[in-house]
């Protein structure tokens, strides 16, 4: 679709039905482009499914995991895709020909993934055991990325730091200069990406677990999900040009013996890279959250329940953190939630079937857009017409309307349709060879046949066997016969 065209205020405000569902096989987990245009669906059978959004269409299928797909990521221009599998393995995929690029195994259970847009070959690997690790696919190699908490006025860092951490979540910031990692004691670790050094300790307010980390698209808010069944919303207060880089490990703990620590926040105070914005939680049922993420305007957090029978979504609003609407879905659970990037659009994924649910506004149609004098009427009206309204007089010539004078110098001007303009929208993803659509070739339409011809034998074949079976009758001494003494016995 073309943004120029579309409706700026459709892009904003908050979903409110299910529009559409995708189905291709058991999804797991989801992931959209920059762009929005292309959805890649990690699936429990260890396909991965590219999407094309804009037509609901099947573009792609990539096959090379042995188990299911926890986690996707996409570079920064779309070009490649990353996916981690229950099989211990990291993918990189090329999606512009479906090829696979390279693998490497990982000896832990990955529970998730994030790829830094300053390296795109680099990836930062989340394990259900130990520190997160720092992957980079360009040179093969994998660093443990160094992990520390605050336990009361203990600073808690290094090899007792790595023997306690467990489902450590790991995400890069919008630069990839930084690196979140989430500790034990309901404490953050910010890591520099290129030294691999502490620079900062946030305390979320709470010593509970902390399940997940999400960032925004823009990479200015950072989602956290604890145990304690609360989400908070924290501001990345560093900036890309000043991204800290020397280690304050010792500054620290320094603080931490002296007392100086917040209950909630940086340790390093003002000068920290994190700073709590707001607290979300439901204070009368007291649910634990599953997924969550922010909306592409950063004006509103949504957040799906944990239950096995509950499609539920609760969005509050960011800015006076009041609940908005409550979004009820059929009678599943919740496994995923993705939000459309430029869109008011938000993708759940059923935990009961692997449905992609496809949340939408309900839109009316503006017809004053086509015909300005179009007036629409809200209930039936009769008209009136004028006595006059289609009376001829002979004696008076018709007057003849010459219309609108055209101006036929602007035809003659010459049309640029191979310069691109640029569009504000997507300032922030202004790389060259940007990978938004998947073309369509030859082996895929002929690939697509053979599907359709096999789902419609596989469906002619369980009609068939659905047949309930013909009765006839039966003699006593085994011939067909007709009367009152026969049996019926079943062919």
């Amino acid at each position: 679709m073309n943004r120029l065209l579309a409706d700026p205020l459709q892009s904003v405000g908050l979903p409110e039905v299910i529009e559409d569902f995708l189905e291709h096989g058991f999804a797991e987990c989801c992931a959209f482009n920059s762009r929005g245009t292309l959805l890649a669906s990690g699936c429990r059978d260890g396909q991965i499914v590219i999407w094309d959004f804009e037509t609901r269409g099947v573009a792609r299928a990539l096959r090379g995991h042995k188990g299911r797909i926890l986690s996707l990521g996409w570079s920064s221009n779309g070009r490649a895709l990353f996916s981690a599998g229950a099989d211990q393995t990291i993918a990189e995929w090329d999606v512009a020909d479906g090829r696979l690029i390279s693998t490497a195994a990982i000896d832990n259970t990955v529970t998730g993934i994030s790829v830094s847009r300053g390296d795109a070959r680099s990836v930062c690997v989340s394990c259900a055991s130990g520190p997160p690790l720092l992957l980079s696919l360009s040179g093969n190699t994998r660093v443990p990325i160094p992990v520390a908490h605050l336990d009361g006025p203990q600073l808690v860092a290094g090899t007792a730091a790595y023997s306690e951490v467990q489902n450590c979540s790991a995400v890069f910031s919008w630069d990839g200069a930084l690196i979140f990692v989430a500790a034990m004691k309901g404490c953050i670790c910010v890591v520099s990406a290129a030294s691999l050094s502490i620079v900062d300790i946030v305390k979320v307010g709470s010593t509970s677990r902390i399940l997940g980390m999400k960032l925004s698209r823009k990479g200015k808010f950072l989602l956290v999900r604890s145990s304690d069944r609360a989400i908070r919303l924290f501001e990345v207060k560093a900036s890309t040009s000043a991204a800290p880089d020397e280690p304050k490990l010792e500054e620290i703990r320094r603080r931490a013996e002296a007392g100086q620590v917040p209950d909630h926040g940086s340790v390093l105070g003002a000068s920290g890279a994190l700073e709590l914005a707001g607290e979300f939680r439901n204070s009368v049922d007291k649910m634990q959250w599953k997924a969550m993420d922010l909306s592409p305007s950063m004006e509103f957090i949504a957040a799906a329940v944990l239950s096995k029978t509950e499609h539920h979504t609760y969005v509050w609003n960011r800015c006076d953190r009041q609940l908005e609407v409550v979004l009820e879905g059929p009678d599943e659970g919740i496994a995923w939630m993705e939000w459309h990037p430029h869109s008011c659009i938000l993708l759940t994924v059923s935990a009961a079937n692997g449905k992609i649910y496809i949340w939408s506004k309900i839109y009316t149609e503006n017809w004053s857009a086509f015909a300005p004098d179009f007036k629409e009427l809200q209930e039936n009206t009769e008209y009136v017409e004028r006595e006059d309204e289609f009376d001829l007089e002979p004696d008076k010539p018709m007057e003849t309307d010459p219309g609108p004078t055209r101006d036929m110098s602007a035809s003659e001007e010459e049309l640029d349709v191979f310069t691109r303009d640029s569009i504000k929208v997507f300032s922030s993803d202004d790389e060259d060879g940007i990978l938004a659509h998947l073309p369509i070739t030859a082996d895929d339409v002929k690939d697509d046949l053979q599907r359709s011809l096999l789902v419609e034998v596989e469906a002619k074949a369980q009609d068939d066997t659905a047949i309930e079976p013909r009765e006839t009758l039966v003699g006593e001494d085994g011939g067909n016969q007709d009367g009152p003494d026969v049996k019926r016995a079943k062919q």
